[in-house]
C-alpha cells in the first residue's frame, strides 16, 4: 500500500513539475539565418508560393486558398497538415511586401505560429532571416513546446535546409534551360 501511495505521489509531483513549465515558459522564440546562392526575387517567389511550401515544408500537404487573393495581406488559407487531416488549420497571411517580406500566422488548433521571413541581398547572396514565434493554446501544448524546444528547432532548419537545396537546384536547372 506504501509504494502505490509513494508511486501516485511521484506520479502528482511529475505531473505538476511537467505542468509548471507550461506555465511560466508561455511561448518558444527562436531565429534561422539562411543564405543562398540565388537571386532575392527567385528565393522570395518560392518561399512565398502555395504551390512549393508543401514540397518543403516538414507536414504540410497542401494548402488551398479560402478567401481573399494570393499575395494579399488578409487572405485566409486551409493547411492540410499530416498529423491534423480532421483540424481546420488556418493560415493567414499578416505580411506581404515582394521581394522582402513574407508573414504569416498558422492556427493549429493546439499551436499558434507567428513567422516572419526576411530576404534581402549581400554579396551577391540571398539573406533570409526567419523569426517564428509558437505559442500552445492550452496549458498542456506549452508544456509540450518547453520539453520539444530542440526538435521544433531542428525540424526548422532541417525544413529550411531543404528549401535551400530545392532553391538552389530550380534555379541551376532553370539557368541550364535558359542557356540551351
Amino acid at each position: 500500500m506504501r509504494r502505490l501511495n509513494y508511486s501516485i505521489f511521484g506520479l502528482i509531483l511529475a505531473s505538476l513539475a511537467f505542468f509548471s513549465m507550461g506555465y511560466f515558459h508561455e511561448e518558444l522564440t527562436y531565429q534561422l539565418n539562411i543564405e543562398m546562392n540565388a537571386p532575392q526575387d527567385k528565393v522570395f517567389n518560392h518561399y512565398a508560393s502555395p504551390d512549393s511550401m508543401p514540397q518543403w515544408l516538414s507536414g504540410v500537404d497542401q494548402l488551398e486558398l479560402v478567401s481573399g487573393s494570393p499575395g494579399k495581406e488578409g487572405s485566409i488559407w486551409t493547411a492540410s497538415i499530416q498529423s491534423d487531416k480532421t483540424l481546420n488549420n488556418q493560415l493567414t497571411l499578416t505580411a506581404y511586401q515582394e521581394p522582402k517580406i513574407f508573414s504569416f500566422h498558422l492556427d493549429t488548433g493546439s499551436q499558434q505560429v507567428f513567422s516572419t521571413a526576411e530576404f534581402s541581398t549581400q554579396d551577391g547572396k540571398t539573406l533570409i532571416q526567419i523569426h517564428n514565434k509558437v505559442k500552445g493554446n492550452t496549458l498542456l501544448w506549452k508544456s509540450i513546446l518547453y520539453f520539444a524546444e530542440d526538435t521544433i528547432k531542428q525540424r526548422a532548419l532541417y525544413d529550411f535546409q531543404a528549401f535551400k537545396k530545392q532553391v538552389e537546384v530550380n534555379i541551376a536547372n532553370t539557368d541550364q534551360e535558359e542557356n540551351e
